[in-house]
């Protein structure tokens, strides 16, 4: 891949990384006095090696820009002006932007008009936007603003952003680490105090976060109350607890009430002093999810503890209706969704029923064993699954919940019951009143254990395609039996509209989390009809529109009459469809535009060949031409490459530590992210990608990586070049040897994650233990690698899996420690 380095050595060629990096201000002061020197090449080598591994040094830019022109370079200085100038308006600097715009002025006389152009494009469309969010078409409107961000700025692009975060928080997943700080000040907050209707909190978080928890945790109560009352409430605590969140685990385990907790104690509910206690897992290398998922758990006991106070409740019950909540989402916009599975307590109950000799407790032992109160770790899986079944297990006629009466009934009855737990369940659940007309245990237990292995395990282990197909079947079976339930009476109506909610859940799904960028006709279009059933016409209309997308572009085949059929449906339900269409209109306009501004670069002498292409991939991809625009843009980036200048977008990898995800189901020991770099030490397999970097198409990633001084029989290191939070990984390190290994990880989507090496490619010299060496890794389309080891001759690798049409990178290691700094990735199409 082209870099500013590749530029002078040539392609894949570069200098040895120091030792130690320089500051940027050293870079700065060594390169002016080089400039003062007229020494313009080695001026260029400075720079160059400095850029290719740091995003966004505006300075340097202008001083790279600086030493190409003298050496006759104009097109591509005015590539190193413009992302320089781009890095100076968004910084708010400017003074140091008017200076870098007379420069790229100079070296590109066309940037006035492009830059016009441009603007008049953002402008337009973010109206559009504006049109679009009004008519409450909030989806089509978050496109428009994410396909523009990019080539915004000032209060164009702040205007942007706050319409991106508006639409996104009324679909969004409460995020506590977004809210605050990162991991690097966790145990040193000092103590806040804030009370809530229901709740008085006690935390040693930032503020901030704890504003956004005192709004969740009030929604929770709502849930909990829901579940446990119902609707009316009726019997709901009127006490009002304290959530004591400590800073370590330390803190919270001095104030343990049992003495020294087991280092595996997350929290504890206390009932006589009504308080829930917990600490800031980021402490620890976790995240506020973790926080916040035993905060779903802890507030169930107090609940529970409602039904305690004439004698006690059963262990099973408590702590397993405790776990059920730990599949509940809470959501920004202040719904708490009804609990899918627990997938951590899934595995390990599915692991357990699987294993010979079988693990775990029987539904026996689970039942009698004495409450109130906890029992051994072993036994929470066991007792979620057995709460989730009588919570979620439909009669395969009626698709009822026949199971939630028994439930709630048993509930009531323990209450200061004189039976032991496991002869009230069997009066309760066994008989006349079973659904599945049990008479005995050993028959409810058989049918329990073949639903999670059976009917459960699989909607969250099994391959997309495998997952897919079942919520698939799912959905259908949902949708012929809302159609059966249709006619008149209130009851009826509302059977329906629960048959269709239930439908829409596993569709929304499959839509999100499956197909993802790849969206499907047998998806979209059953959803459209949904919807509309469902009363939600802009929701629909916008199924439909993406039908209608997706004909145009080739990517699913419809007859004329089908395709007049989804536009006459489309503007039966949505008149503000008149505003996306126009957007089409002045989108072509714009293309026709920019397109004539493309043919004058071309034209330039000397030829503007990289800002041509450079400007013909910005405006292709905002205004998703995927015609001539786009099929310029092709051709260009060929002769940018062939040129030597194929240069891209680089971006800093890093950012917040809440930004970054994995597919491994156990934390590493450390992962630090600073301003020096990203650190991961793990002993099992694990690995961080950072989500706030999306990337599409051709790119490379970057880093200089410290490996430890102690290696160990299988250990390895280096860098994710390619994954997303549900999909399989891609990782180019070093082995226990120092070669170079190419490895794929397995996971996602519920599985534990598995490494399997892909190849070992023999270096001309290993990398040493303790040794910090630069690693660059070009990642094409079609899966093709290109891997560079320091100043070592570049080595071409297949990657050996299906890479996702976009993509994220970051770092991996095994029974390791690794270090990386100046992490990036170099986007060139």
């Amino acid at each position: 891949m082209g870099s500013p380095t590749a530029l002078l050595l040539g392609l894949f060629t570069v200098l040895a990384v120091p030792e130690s990096v320089r500051a940027a201000d050293e870079i700065h002061d060594r390169a002016r006095e080089l400039l003062a020197e007229e020494e313009w090449s080695a001026a260029s080598v400075l720079l160059a090696e400095h850029l290719d591994r740091q995003a966004g040094d505006a300075a340097a830019a202008e001083l790279y820009a600086s030493a190409l022109c003298e050496l006759e370079r104009e097109d591509e200085a005015a590539h190193w002006l413009a992302h320089a100038w781009r890095t100076h308006t968004r910084a708010g600097a400017r003074r140091d932007a008017n200076r870098a715009w007379k420069a790229l002025c100079k070296a590109d006389p066309l940037a006035g008009k492009a830059a016009r152009l441009l603007e008049g494009m953002v402008r337009d469309l973010s109206r559009a936007g504006e049109k679009l969010e009004e008519s409450a078409q909030e989806e089509r409107a978050l496109e428009v603003y994410l396909r523009i961000r990019p080539l915004a700025s000032g209060k164009a692009l702040t205007a942007i952003e706050k319409a991106i975060d508006r639409i996104t928080s009324r679909d969004a997943v409460v995020d506590l680490d977004a809210a605050g700080e990162g991991a690097e000040g966790a145990g040193s907050w000092p103590l806040v105090n804030l009370d809530t209707e229901h709740y008085r909190l006690a935390c040693n978080l930032e503020p901030e976060v704890v504003d956004l928890l005192a709004v969740t945790v009030e929604d929770i109560f709502d849930a909990y109350v829901e579940i446990y009352f119902g609707t009316r409430g009726k019997g709901a605590p009127s006490t009002r607890p304290k959530i004591r969140i400590y800073g370590t685990w330390e803190d919270m385990a001095a104030n343990y009430y049992g003495g020294e907790p087991s280092p595996g104690v997350q929290g504890w509910w206390s009932a006589g002093s009504q308080e829930i206690h917990t600490y800031d897992a980021r402490s620890r290398g976790g995240s506020l999810d973790s926080t916040l998922l035993t905060l779903f758990h802890e507030a169930s006991h107090q609940f529970m503890s409602t039904f305690a106070t004439g004698g006690g409740v059963s262990t099973w019950m408590n702590e397993g209706t405790a776990c059920f909540f730990e599949g509940a989402t809470a959501m920004a916009d202040g719904r708490v969704l009804w609990p899918s599975a627990a997938e951590g307590r899934l595995r390990a109950l599915a692991a357990d029923l699987k294993s010979e000799p079988r693990r775990g407790p029987s539904i026996e032992a689970l039942l009698v064993y004495p409450g109130p109160g906890s029992y051994p770790g072993g036994f929470y899986a066991h007792g979620w699954g057995l709460v989730f079944f009588l919570q979620q297990w439909e009669h395969p006629e009626t698709l009822e919940y026949s199971y939630r009466p028994l439930y709630r009934d048993y509930l009531e009855r323990a209450v200061g019951a004189s039976q032991e737990g496991l002869e009230l369940f069997e009066e309760v659940m066994l008989g006349r009143e079973s659904p599945l007309g049990h008479e005995h245990l050993a028959q409810f237990a058989r049918d329990w254990e073949a639903w999670i292995l059976e009917e459960v395990l699989p909607l969250y282990s099994g391959t997309p395609a495998q997952r897919r197909e079942l919520r698939s079947a799912r959905a259908q079976r949902y949708l012929s039996a809302a159609d059966a339930t249709a006619g008149s009476g209130r009851r009826a109506r509302a059977a329906e509209e629960g048959l269709l909610l239930r439908a829409l859940g596993e569709l929304e799904l499959i839509r999100t989390e499956i197909d993802g960028d790849e969206p499907r006709r047998d998806v979209l279009e059953p959803l459209a009809d949904l919807l509309e059933r469902l009363d939600r016409d802009k929701a629909a209309a916008a199924m439909l529109e993406q039908l209608l997308d997706l004909a145009d572009d080739g990517r699913i085949e419809v007859t004329e009459e089908e395709y007049a059929a989804f536009e006459k449906s489309l503007s039966t339900l949505d008149r503000g469809n008149y505003a996306l269409r126009g957007i089409r209109s002045r989108a072509k306009s714009h293309s026709r535009r920019l397109a004539a501004l493309v043919d004058e670069y071309v034209e330039k002498e000397p030829e503007l060949v990289l800002r041509a292409y450079t400007l013909a991939w910005a405006a292709a991809e905002a205004l998703e031409d995927k015609g001539a625009l786009a099929e310029r843009a092709a051709s260009l980036r060929d002769q940018a490459r062939a040129a030597g200048r194929l240069l891209g977008r680089v971006e800093a990898v890093g950012g917040s530590r809440s930004g970054w995800k994995t597919i491994f189901t156990s934390p590493p020991d450390e992962f630090t992210v600073g301003s020096d770099g990203v650190r991961l030490e793990t002993v099992r397999p694990s690995g961080m990608i950072d989500g706030s970097v999306r990337i599409h198409g051709e790119y490379e990633v970057r880093g200089r990586l410290l490996v430890g001084e102690q290696r160990r029989m299988g250990s390895a290191s280096g860098l994710v070049v390619a994954g997303t939070p549900t999909t399989d990984w891609l990782v180019v390190g070093f082995d226990d040897e120092g070669e170079l290994g190419i490895w794929a990880v397995r996971g996602g989507n519920g599985q534990s994650a598995r490494v399997r090496l892909i190849e070992t490619v023999f270096l001309d010299e290993p990398v040493p233990p303790g040794e910090a060496v630069l690693l660059a890794v070009r990642v094409e389309t079609d899966g093709g690698l290109t891997v560079r080891v320091g100043d070592q001759e570049p080595l071409e690798a297949e990657s050996g899996i299906e890479l996702p049409p976009w993509t994220h990178v970051g770092v991996f290691a095994r029974d390791a420690e690794v270090e990386v700094e100046g992490l990036v990735v170099e986007v060139v199409s």
